[in-house]
């Protein structure tokens, strides 16, 4: 049984040490079918990829996914963050992780820069949009969101009112997300920051 390093070199050898979506150099490899839905470390399961990739895109199976949660209990938690970068390089970064109500695992997590955005609130709205998606994209059907940004929460729920200068920023997003809960059941909490750590790590983690 070969080991988890001899897989890596082989699969970099095979990729000619490219990434399979952008091409370019990198000596990371990641699962196809990841190792929570029971992939293994083996050639045919792994492949090239650099981080930035592997970050920006769903790497797995889709059709593996979706009836992992079809056989279950087609319900998932939703945690979102958005930090904002001033200082140096300034830089606006999502993320959001989304977790199996019936194993509890993490079955998904992305992280996306952006462009430098002084309205934390307005890129918290964004990454739970981002968010929402792509548990309707996976065929969930309910779902627990969670945010440690109140006031993006507040806009959505209702119990805070916009301020009359934001409301042309905040307004598309907000009927998007009134939208896509005609298709899903979704239920909004507020976590302290400590509790969402795994989120906000990922915006926070190489923000360089």
């Amino acid at each position: 049984m070969p080991t988890k390093a001899e897989v890596k070199q082989y699969v970099l050898e095979r990729d000619n040490h490219r990434c399979s979506f952008c091409g370019k150099e990198t000596k990371s490899i990641t699962q196809i079918i990841p190792k929570c839905l029971g992939g293994r470390i083996i050639a045919n399961n792994c492949f090239a990829v650099c981080q930035q990739c592997a970050n920006m895109h769903s790497i797995r199976l889709q059709d593996t996914f979706k009836t992992e949660i079809n056989n279950k209990t087609n319900r998932a938690t939703l945690y979102t963050d958005a930090s904002v970068r001033k200082a140096k390089h300034k830089r606006t970064k999502l993320a959001f992780i989304i977790r199996s109500n019936n194993s509890n695992k993490i079955v998904e997590k992305q992280s996306i820069k952006l462009p430098y955005h002084k309205d934390t609130t307005l890129m918290e709205l964004k990454s739970i949009y981002l968010g929402i998606d792509r548990l309707i994209n996976l065929g969930i059907k309910t779902a627990i969101v969670y945010s440690d940004n109140s006031a993006a929460l507040g806009l959505i729920t209702g119990t805070i009112v916009q301020h009359s200068k934001r409301s042309n920023n905040y307004n598309k997003i907000l009927n998007e997300i009134v939208l896509m809960r005609k298709n899903i059941s979704l239920k909004f909490k507020w976590i302290k920051r400590e509790q969402n750590r795994e989120a906000h790590y990922l915006t926070t983690n190489a923000m360089e």
